[in-house]
């Protein structure tokens, strides 16, 4: 495998650059208590990634009997204040990978199905200026569709204007890795809540264990 013309590493957010999954995770417990109602981890898989408007569906066709909108809202809400109290911790070697990649000519950019005030919220916890640090944050509110279909990562490609194989993913989940490499782009797999599915087993380039095995792989690449 040649991966020497990389030009761009896009990374997704919850699971992969924040140890966020079980933030969500805990609060859709919580607020199912809340609602008398129940999401099966599964349930919570088939969401990952997607836009607003999907989550919002899916919940209404698991539960019925509540509204969706508010569950989805208050769920959201939830953790954004999670992390304005206690801040969200990086998973285990992104910084040293960001300084790594800081050194090269490469560019870097996000694909997340979070919200992008979210994401510079939980950046700024660290003092760090997420829309300094990376050259685009999009997400999935800004396309019809969410992971797993290749809209977003389409967009960042056409935002960036670089070809799907000058570009490198870095994902946790099968959403996210299918959405990914749909799209056309080399994908690298560190699972984290989620086990990877057949699909991530068979099309992701490579399935690591963190940060620091991606910069180690990359640099063998020659990236």
């Amino acid at each position: 495998m040649t991966l020497s013309k990389i030009k761009c590493v896009i990374f997704d957010v919850d699971g992969t650059i924040f140890d966020s999954e079980t933030i969500w995770e805990q609060t859709c417990k919580q607020l199912c208590k809340k609602f008398n109602t129940t999401l099966s981890d599964e349930a919570r898989l088939q969401m990952s990634g997607r836009n607003a408007k999907e989550i919002i569906a899916f919940i209404h066709k698991q539960c019925p009997d509540i509204d969706a909108a508010a569950f989805r809202e208050q769920w959201e809400e939830m953790v954004f204040k999670y992390n304005e109290q206690h801040g969200m911790k990086f998973k285990k070697g992104f910084l040293n990978l960001m300084k790594y990649l800081q050194k090269t000519s490469l560019r870097v950019a996000i694909a997340t199905g979070s919200r992008k005030s979210d994401v510079v919220s939980r950046f700024k916890k660290h003092n760090i200026d997420a829309e300094k640090m990376f050259e685009q944050i999009i997400t999935t509110s800004q396309v019809k569709k969410g992971k797993p279909s290749p809209q977003v990562y389409k967009l960042v490609l056409k935002r960036l204007n670089l070809k799907a194989k000058n570009c490198i993913v870095i994902e946790d989940s099968p959403n996210g890795t299918k959405s990914a490499v749909k799209a056309g782009i080399p994908t690298i797999l560190i699972p984290d809540v989620f086990k990877p599915d057949k699909f991530a087993l068979k099309h992701a380039i490579t399935i690591l264990k963190d940060m620091d095995e991606a910069k180690t792989f990359l640099k063998s690449m020659g990236i």
